[in-house]
């Protein structure tokens, strides 16, 4: 697991600085949470979850896009009373569009990811790729802070039946 977390951080950590140039126009720290439907086959054996999540925020001059590396912990109740829970540890990175639309600012986002997923019925976990896609509309709440909500489908590449989830996030980016 610690070969995990330290291949998975490494990973984001170059992926991040890949995309952020020499003049940058501002890095931007978040943290969000809220709750994650279980979707497709997820549904049939998981109750609706929750989630937190921190962020970092790299923004380009003069540009529509942006991108944000995401780190994401999800936790699921299983539907089975003795089966326990289900939980996934991610990361992605994300490309994000913003809409020219005034009064609020809306978005579309997406990437992709690298997850580690256990349920506790279970002593192993497995490591997959997967995606993400959604929108959300953040709101400037001041010069420095903006607070967001935003939705994704996510989808995890693992052997069978994909792992799909829809995470609803509240979060906040400081400047």
């Amino acid at each position: 697991m610690k070969r995990t977390s330290r291949g998975l951080a490494a990973l984001f950590v170059c992926l991040g600085m890949a995309v952020l140039p020499a003049r940058a126009q501002s890095v931007h720290f978040g943290l969000g949470g809220g709750a994650t439907a279980p979707n497709g086959d997820l549904k049939n054996d998981a109750n609706i979850g929750w989630h937190a999540q921190a962020m970092v925020g790299f923004s380009l001059p003069a540009m529509p896009v942006s991108f944000r590396l995401d780190g994401v912990y999800h936790k699921f109740s299983l539907k089975e009373t003795d089966a326990g829970d289900a939980r996934v540890w991610g990361g992605s990175l994300d490309a994000i569009v913003h809409l020219p639309v005034p009064v609020v600012s809306p978005y579309l986002i997406g990437g992709p990811g690298y997850y580690n997923l256990k349920s506790y019925q279970s002593t192993e976990s497995v490591n997959k790729f997967g995606w993400n896609a959604g929108g959300g509309v953040s709101f400037h709440l001041s010069h420095s802070v903006t607070s967001f909500v935003e939705a994704r489908y996510t989808q995890i590449l693992t052997d069978g039946q994909h792992t799909n989830f829809i995470p609803v996030t509240f979060g906040v980016m400081l400047r």
